[in-house]
């Protein structure tokens, strides 16, 4: 609904806004100027200043769990899971010999930027309190003597890195990572069975 004359709805752009407002005008008018339409780009002299980063507060693991069961059946619930556990913030995946399993520590962000160590130093203080399953039974050193994680190789997942290993058998397989478990499917077998990869002390 229109305003009466005079009235204003008090509402102010936001500095980033209005930075990225002079960007497009200038650009435009800089523009005009190479095809002479115009003699000289008034917008240079325009200082916008320098806005302020936003910040955002993080849901804690207990919120991001009770947000993504609530939208549960909404259409845009993957999209919801993949953002959640993307957070920008480095992870720790390690295996345990005992049963055989990849296992996911979250790490929490640093006040200054990063991962805070201290969350990866213990399943306790890591981010949701607990470390989870990231790959199934079967990653035993028996089954794979060698594994390597390395970052994101082929693009399918942004940038989770991946896992390369290599089998009992001598085979070196790779495997897509993902933000919560091993991409179900992946273990492409990139070198045929030898034994001398069996002796290879690194890979990636």
């Amino acid at each position: 609904m229109p305003l009466p004359a005079g009235q204003c709805c008090h509402k102010l752009l936001s500095p980033l806004t209005l930075t990225y407002i002079h960007s497009v005008l200038k650009s435009a008018l800089e523009h005009a100027v190479r095809e002479e339409e115009i003699p000289r780009n008034v917008a240079r002299n325009v200082r916008t200043g320098t806005p302020r980063p936003r910040r955002f507060e993080l849901l804690t693991a207990e919120e991001a769990r009770q947000f993504l069961t609530a939208a549960q059946d909404h259409r845009l619930h993957a999209l919801f899971e993949l953002a959640l556990h993307t957070d920008g913030v480095t992870d720790l995946v390690y295996r345990s010999d005992t049963s055989g399993k990849l296992q996911l520590r979250k790490g929490i962000a640093a006040s200054g930027g990063g991962v805070g160590l201290a969350s990866l130093g213990n399943a306790g203080s890591s981010a949701g309190g607990a470390d989870s399953e990231y790959g199934a039974a079967g990653w035993a050193v028996s089954d794979f003597p060698l594994l390597m994680g390395t970052p994101d190789a082929n693009g399918d997942a942004g940038t989770t890195p991946d896992i390369w290993g290599v089998r009992s058998d001598g085979s070196v397989r790779f495997y897509s990572g993902g933000p919560s478990t091993v991409v179900p499917g992946s273990g492409t077998e990139i070198i045929a069975p030898a034994s001398y990869w069996r002796t290879r002390i690194a890979i990636g």
